[in-house]
């Protein structure tokens, strides 16, 4: 099934607010699914197919319920405008992490400092050393229950599971990472939320005083580097000519201006809390972990001079790792340049970078600039102009491309992806007040998001230019959420490959939003709004003047159900390219031609085109045989595609023994791609190999049972179908065992299936009616019927296409439906007369072109397209012309046959 609603309107402007979507907006996207027999509601199908204790409540939104996800992102993003950093870590708390309790404040020193300190000084020290104390005691407190050991475990493997690239290493990591749930128990003993509590405390303690630090630096005369340690806080003070700090242990650092150098550690908070404030021009050279970096602490720096050069290695200008990493850049051009983890990324805790001037030159290499993983919120915001952004660096997406990097970041996030759930994300965020910025990335950026998280890209400037090459541009792959805002207009979005442009993938929700005039979407595969595996995609464009390269608005059906790809043009004046086949021709008016060639390149290799006949190979011994497994189960795309599918195809020569032996020894493990290698093989294997596989679905080991029927379902082997029924016997293979029994025709199933298809678990039941429509048992035909009706959107889809199986149930069934005076019904009606097809539900649906109701006059034209009988394509022309503008604006799309 294709689920497609493309709209053009042209409407009045209206005054909006950047917070929210608004009166037009929302108009636009309630018009465009009435055109499609849809509403609001229906967008709110069940996208989350896990429960995952670490999910934040915002990535549930932005899954769930897209339009709500929108205007909190919208008024999130907003809120940032000329925020300070305790400001902005107040938000973070209250609408990221959803904590309400109020923030504490340090409380004010009993004691001066000591005589050695600059006079002009000693108050503001003496206030910022006690805050830092103060919140070194909250830290501790959060810290309690996990000893100095433990702590040196999350210390040294937060990060390297966090960056998950053997090629990134850290000066401070000695030992390899722990396993990863070590990670998380230990960090189950920790009190986060305090962690970023005292993170804002100590912020706004800091923020009090900057005012009367700048005014001292202005009088004073102090020179040289001052260090000191009282209440055990060890402080360092610079003077107003230049100095170089080289320290690694400071606590509170305050330089009072001139042309400074650091190399060392400084507003890096590791178990503790740490404070940098610069008032010069400054330079940065610094190692992994250093300025505005937290890790199981709180690093925060402030650089209030007039020029900044930041170079840096990871982890490093605004981190968060289990603790909370701020830095705030004041007027001013700044350059920004780090590896990895580093300007505005989090996991378990917070990373934040905010700068207030520009222009500002941003350079990352992976994970940067807004970027996060579990229950991280990684935020970078930009209240300059004419900012530069690029994120890629020495790390290429292999096997996928040879020679473009990895960005995952400019509003990124990912969580941990395994087939029977693995762990959500975070949350990443690039928020840009200004315009005339430019975006540059590779894969995963510019509002994207992997694996249960939501990433989100926020422009409100015009004149911008975002260029990528694959998973970008509000791109959201698995279960995940990602949202591109860009409000100025005047913009182009170019990508070189594809994935982007509002793509809502395997249960992703892809938002564009393009609020101003003149700006372009290019790609290779740029379809702005697209849903596809159940996914997702909307794409609204309020401007005019906009140009869009491919076909706006598709839906593409999977899992014996649809997805919504949902395109919105408020104000027309746009044009899209309707695209060419191979081996098509168009020839239009004015002399226009247009031709593309049938393809006569030779089709990249697959094990089809390669694989000897079945059994022709001998079989190798069990290290050649896991030497072979282990090729043919990489992930088969760019160069590796060739080596994949050559391994593959040996395996399918040794046949029987290969497939013994991949059961024996690697069932229980295999992972998605594993499972590609095994399909393959049984596939070629057939009857003698769906023997083998549902032996193992009736196995006791319910990982081996469960991947076994995954091969069963997509080698669709009739052999399996006895074992498939048993298995749906058991609760925990149930919804699986569903979704095997279509492709396995197991007739035996059809009892289990007609009841599973009122599970409240949505998944199951839409797997359940799948199933019943591959089966084609006419058994089926009464529950269909009563599941048109169903509140979810899918599965009363589902429940058309099973229906429409049986023709002389479902042509009354229509009939009857569109006759219904409620408009929805009608149109449901209409809609599985047109699935049924034949020449009497066509009949039956000519009149209706006529009726009153326009939502009844568009489900007919939809209905008819094509293939209208001739004796109602006269009412069905009249329609282009039609008092109702949807109307009017479907019929001028609908061919009325030949």
């Amino acid at each position: 099934m294709r689920i497609l609603a493309c709209v053009a309107l042209a409407s009045l402007c209206v005054t909006h607010a950047d917070a929210q979507l608004t009166a037009q907006e929302r108009k636009g996207i309630e018009d465009a699914l009435y055109v499609g027999n849809l509403t609001p509601k229906d967008l709110e199908w069940q996208r989350i197919q896990f429960a995952d204790p670490y999910r934040l409540p915002l990535i549930e939104l932005g899954v769930a319920r897209p339009l709500e996800a929108a205007d909190e992102l919208l008024g999130l993003h907003a809120s940032a405008k000329g925020r300070s950093l305790s400001g902005l870590l107040q938000i973070a708390n209250r609408e990221v992490f959803g904590d309400m309790v109020h923030m504490k404040s340090p409380p004010n020193p009993t004691s001066a400092l000591s005589s050695g300190l600059p006079g002009e000084l000693n108050a503001s020290v003496a206030l910022l050393v006690h805050a830092i104390a103060w919140a070194n005691g909250e830290v501790r407190e959060a810290l309690k229950g996990l000893s100095e050991a433990e702590r040196r475990v999350l210390i040294e493997s937060l990060p390297q599971w966090a960056v998950e690239e053997p090629k990134v290493r850290f000066g401070f990591v000695s030992k390899p990472q722990a396993e990863r749930a070590t990670i998380l128990a230990l960090l189950g003993r920790a009190d986060l939320a305090r962690i970023r509590r005292a993170a804002a405390g100590l912020a706004e303690a800091v923020e009090r005083e900057l005012p009367s630090i700048k005014g001292a630096a202005k009088s004073s005369s102090f020179r040289g580097i001052w260090r000191s340690k009282w209440n055990g806080v060890t402080v360092e003070i610079g003077g107003v000519r230049g100095d170089l700090h080289t320290s690694t242990d400071s606590m509170l650092c305050i330089d009072l201006g001139g042309t400074n150098r650091y190399a060392g550690r400084f507003g890096a908070g590791v178990g503790y809390c740490s404070v940098l404030i610069d008032l010069g021009d400054s330079t940065f050279d610094v190692p992994d972990l250093s300025v505005g970096v937290g890790v199981l602490g709180v690093g925060l720096a402030y650089l209030e001079g007039p020029k900044c050069t930041l170079r840096g290695r990871s982890l490093c200008f605004g981190a968060g790792l289990a603790g909370v990493g701020a830095l705030h850049r004041a007027t001013g051009p700044s350059d920004f340049d780090a590896l990895a983890l580093c300007q505005g990324f989090g996991q378990f805790g917070i990373g934040l970078l905010s700068c207030d001037g520009g222009p500002t030159r941003f350079s990352a290499g992976l994970f940067g600039q807004g970027a996060a993983r579990t229950q991280g919120l990684g935020w970078l915001v930009d209240n300059g102009d004419g900012s530069a952004y690029r994120c890629g660096g020495p790390f290429p997406d292999q096997p996928l491309f040879a020679d473009v990097p990895r960005s995952y970041g400019q509003g990124f996030a990912s969580g941990y992806r395994e087939d029977t759930g693995g762990l959500s994300g975070g949350v990443g965020l690039l928020t840009a007040f200004g315009g005339r910025n430019t975006f540059w990335g590779g894969t995963y950026c510019q509002g994207a998001s992997y694996w249960g998280s939501l990433g989100s890209c926020y422009v409100a400037g015009a004149n911008n230019t975002f260029t990528a090459y694959h998973y970008a541009q509000a791109s959201a792959m698995h279960m995940t959420g990602a949202y591109l805002f860009a409000l100025g207009g005047d913009d182009a979005f170019v990508v070189k490959y594809g994935a982007a442009h509002g793509i809502g993938h395997d249960y992703g929700v892809g938002f564009l939003l393009e609020r101003g005039a003149g700006s372009i979407w290019a790609g290779r595969d740029s379809r702005p709004g697209i849903g596809n595996a159940n996914g997702l995609g909307i794409c609204v464009a309020k401007g005019p003047d906009n140009r869009a390269f491919g076909p706006p608005g598709v839906g593409n059906a999977a899992r014996g159900s649809g997805s919504l790809g949902l395109f919105v043009d408020l104000l027309g004046g746009a044009r899209y390219a309707e695209g060419l086949a191979d081996g098509e021709a168009a020839v239009r008016p004015d002399w226009g031609i247009a031709l593309a060639s049938e393809q006569r390149l030779d089709p990249p290799a697959s094990p089809a085109r390669l694989k000897p006949a079945v059994g022709s190979l001998s079989m190798p011994g069990d290290e050649a045989m896991l030497g072979l497994y282990e090729r043919a189960t990489r992930w088969g795309v760019g160069t590796e595609a060739r080596n994949v599918a050559e391994a593959v195809a040996q395996l399918i020569g040794i046949g029987k023994p290969a497939l013994a032996w991949m059961l024996d020894h690697e069932l229980r493990a295999a992972d998605r791609l594993s499972l590609r290698a095994f399909v393959a093989v049984a596939s070629a294997l057939s009857d003698e190999g769906g023997r083998l596989v549902a032996d193992r679905i009736a196995s006791k080991d319910v990982d081996e049972a469960r991947n076994a029927l995954r091969i069963a379902a997509d080698a669709r082997l009739a052999a399996c179908g006895a074992a498939v029924a048993e298995a749906l016997k058991r609760p925990e293979l149930e919804q699986i065992a569903a979704r095997a029994a279509g492709p396995t025709r197991s007739r035996q199933a059809v009892d289990s299936l007609l009841a599973l298809s009122g599970s409240s678990n949505e998944a199951t039941a839409l797997a359940a009616l799948s199933s019943l429509s591959e089966i084609g048992d006419s058994h089926a035909a009464t529950t269909a019927q009563a599941l048109l009706g169903a509140t979810s959107m899918p599965v009363r889809r589902a429940a058309l296409v099973l229906l429409a199986k049986f023709p002389d149930v479902a042509l009354p069934v229509g009939q009857d439906l569109a006759r219904r005076p409620e408009e929805p019904f009608a149109r449901r009606g209409i809609d599985l007369l047109a699935a049924v097809g034949s020449p009497a539900a066509l009949v039956t649906v000519g009149p209706m072109l006529g009726d009153s109701r326009p939502g009844v006059r568009i489900q007919a034209l939809l209905a008819l397209d094509g293939r209208c009988p001739i004796e109602f394509r006269q009412a069905l022309v009249a329609l282009r012309d039609d008092r109702h503008p949807l109307v009017r604006a479907v019929a001028r799309r609908i061919d009325p046959g030949r």
